[in-house]
């Protein structure tokens, strides 16, 4: 893998420009949605029903791996999608609808209809790439910048992401047995996987051997709002 990023291709140059491209985003949206061909509704869902590997998730979700690290090593290509954030926003926000709806038909159906399983995959993968887009360009657009906030979010987010799919799974189970609106069950749910994710983060992980295996190094992160007075008070100091 380093010798592969190691190397300068002659087209590096040109990717900040094809970015953005219809073709590129069809591409990669193909990739994804051939991953998805042989799942039912054209959606993820066989792999979190029990706690065994599953062929298809796994590639599927080892492709965004591997194109995450090529993203990763390209960063211009990441730069190019700030301009256009909201374009890829508002496809997300048309696509997600009508992914939804066909997944919905291709599910409803009896046995299995290719076309409406095609059309439904497809629908899928295009969602799936307008939201990567959208949520990476408004990312680099409005939060790369300096500030304790976004570094702890920043910092602990592998953390967050490794642990909160059994933290959500442990809060909806336990919600099963109250008689609460949808809505309020989805906050709690939320709400109780940030708090034990960031909880552990801080105070089990950072100064770890975790920390170690995960990031490659330790961290001495302050709480954000401790260290944003912390700031503020250097600030003051020196004016």
């Amino acid at each position: 893998m380093r010798r592969l990023g190691a190397r300068r291709p002659a087209f590096e140059g040109k990717l900040p420009r094809v970015s953005g491209c219809a073709l590129v985003v069809g591409g990669v949206a193909v990739v994804t949605s051939a991953n998805l061909l042989s799942l039912q509704r054209g959606e993820v869902e066989e792999g979190f029903l029990y706690i065994t590997p599953h062929g298809p998730s796994l590639v599927y979700y080892g492709s965004f791996f591997v194109l995450g690290y090529v993203f990763h090593h390209y960063r211009e290509f990441l730069r190019a999608l700030v301009p256009n954030f909201w374009r890829w926003a508002a496809m997300a926000a048309v696509m997600f609808p009508i992914a939804v709806h066909l997944s919905g038909l291709d599910n409803a159906v009896r046995g299995r209809d290719t076309v409406l399983h095609v059309w439904a995959v497809l629908a899928n993968g295009l969602c799936t790439w307008a939201l990567i887009y959208a949520f990476i360009g408004g990312a680099l657009r409005f939060f790369d910048r300096d500030s304790p906030w976004i570094q702890y979010v920043s910092q602990s987010s592998y953390w967050v992401f490794l642990v909160h799919m059994p933290l959500v799974s442990l809060a909806a189970y336990w919600l099963v047995q109250f008689d609460l609106p949808a809505m309020l069950k989805f906050l709690l749910a939320c709400g109780f996987t940030a708090l034990v994710a960031f909880l552990t983060f801080h105070y089990w992980v950072q100064k770890s051997w975790l920390s170690v295996f995960l990031h490659g190094r330790r961290f001495d992160l302050a709480w954000p709002w401790r260290q944003a007075g912390r700031d503020r008070e250097q600030t003051a100091q020196l004016s």
